[in-house]
Parts: structure tokens; C-alpha cells; sequence
């Protein structure tokens, strides 16, 4: 039996060593972040864009997308909702809203409640945003994630302070 120098093993997978479990969620494939300082306003109710996208190009076809987002949002105003959302192009193929309708939102996809929410009942609030989603987007194509925004009354906005603190977001690749 010959030795396997593992100095010179070259892998575009990885597996746990007991395995992938059935529930999917083996390793990181690839990881790619992107950043803005560049801040949009909008008093839009329907999903506007903001400066913060980010691409990767899946391995397989199988694999999911595990997409985080660290940023402020500011709701501007006493008991203003500030709404936000990933949208997800394949291949250039346009962007649609990624975020599922709750069991009580009758919206339509561009009108629906995001996947996060900043409200403050008595006052504006400028707050620290996370937005943890994993995707199955199904391709080996290019996918790019956008994060927009709405708001339900007033001006809202993403990141706040334009030219210092950056928006950020991550896509990891996992083996399924």
C-alpha cells in the first residue's frame, strides 16, 4: 500500500467527516464579501435598491448560499418601519424579492415584510442590522444578492452614516 501525501490533495468539496446529514449543511466551499459607505434614502413603500450587492458563482447546483448582512439602518422617524430584504439575480436573468410572505401578509412580493424590520414605537432609532438567510438558488450560474429597502411612512435609510460605517455582506458556498 502506497502513502498519500495530503500536501498535494486538491478538493472543490468538502464533507463533514461523519458525513452530510440529512438536513443538508456540509462545508464552506467559498466565502465573498462586499461593502458600501454609500448611503440610500428612500420614503418608497414598495422594495428600493440599495449600493450593497454581492456576487459568487456556486461550485454545484446543490450547494446553498448562506448570505449575512452587518450595517446600521434608521427608521428617521416616531414609529416609522424601516423594511428590509435580499434580492436575488441569476445570470443576469433580472432581481426578485427572496424573502417569503408571512402566514398573515397578503402583500405582494414587493410589498411584503422583508426579512427584517426596524421599528421604534416612540422615537427614531439608528440601529446595528442583521439579516442571516440561507438560499437554495439552484445554478451554477453567477448569483447576485442586493439588499433593499421600504419603508411604510417616512424616509428611511441604509447604511446611515454616508462616507463612515459600512454596510457588509457575506455569501458562503456550502456543500449540500
Amino acid at each position: 500500500m502506497g502513502t498519500l501525501n495530503v500536501a498535494n490533495v486538491i478538493t472543490d468539496r468538502i464533507t463533514p467527516t461523519g458525513g452530510v446529514p440529512s438536513s443538508g449543511g456540509g462545508g464552506i466551499i467559498q466565502i465573498v464579501e462586499a461593502s458600501t459607505t454609500s448611503r440610500i434614502a428612500t420614503s418608497s413603500s414598495t422594495y428600493q435598491a440599495t449600493n450593497l450587492s454581492c456576487t459568487i458563482t456556486p461550485k454545484f447546483s446543490t450547494s446553498k448560499i448562506y448570505i449575512t448582512l452587518g450595517g446600521d439602518g434608521n427608521n428617521n422617524g416616531n414609529a416609522y418601519n424601516m423594511l428590509l430584504t435580499y434580492y436575488r439575480d441569476i445570470g443576469g436573468g433580472g432581481y426578485s424579492n427572496i424573502a417569503p410572505n408571512g402566514p398573515s401578509d397578503t402583500s405582494n412580493v414587493n410589498n411584503n415584510y422583508g426579512l427584517c424590520n426596524i421599528y421604534g414605537s416612540g422615537s427614531r432609532i439608528h440601529v446595528p442590522v442583521a439579516m442571516p438567510f440561507l438560499d437554495s438558488p439552484a445554478t451554477t450560474s453567477a448569483v447576485t444578492y442586493k439588499v433593499y429597502i421600504r419603508s411604510s411612512n417616512g424616509t428611511v435609510e441604509f447604511p446611515v452614516n454616508n462616507g463612515y460605517q459600512a454596510g457588509r455582506m457575506f455569501l458562503m458556498e456550502y456543500s449540500a
